[in-house]
């Protein structure tokens, strides 16, 4: 028997530990419920509520694709905008009812990997770090950052003809 069944906690209790999750949860956004309901009382404040929310959802999904590439916590903003998003439509419910599960499903995955190969993956992903910024390094030192640079973009611009030429060149 592996470890993590023999201490694993009977199927009873662990629907019993969702069950109270689940009604915590509910009381948590109780508050926050009753607002909405009030905003959707007439049918101007309900329509003028679902256009705002989707605005504001699509905003944060939007600057959450942007910080994704740039600062920020970029999938932080993605599951605010969504779980914004699911205040008002079924379908972003349902996605973010799906990501939740695969979060969890993760979750649980991640704590049955064994501390040693945790260890040896940590181990062989900062290897392959210090590989590629040493080859980075080497590049840089043996064909210049900024004549190579230049010179692969003039190369790029055989090819592709709309491509602008670089500031000072």
């Amino acid at each position: 028997m592996s470890r993590a069944a023999e201490h694993e906690p009977p199927k009873v209790v662990q629907e019993a530990v969702v069950q109270e999750e689940q009604a915590e949860q509910h009381q948590r956004f109780r508050r926050l419920k009753e607002l909405h309901a009030k905003a959707h009382s007439n049918p101007v404040s309900s329509f003028l509520t679902k256009v705002f929310l989707t605005l504001v959802g699509l905003v944060l999904i939007l600057a959450g694709i942007v910080m994704l590439v740039g600062p920020g916590q970029g999938v932080l903003a993605i599951l605010l905008g969504l779980g914004v998003l699911a205040l008002e439509w079924p379908w972003a419910e349902r996605l973010l009812h799906r990501l939740r599960e695969r979060i969890h499903q993760a979750r649980e995955r991640a704590a049955l990997v064994d501390p040693k190969v945790r260890r040896r993956r940590a181990l062989v992903t900062a290897l392959a770090v210090l590989i590629v910024c040493g080859v980075l390094a080497w590049m840089v030192y043996r064909f210049g950052w900024p004549s190579a640079t230049v010179s692969s973009w003039r190369w790029l611009q055989g090819f592709v003809g709309f491509l602008p030429d670089l500031p000072g060149m």
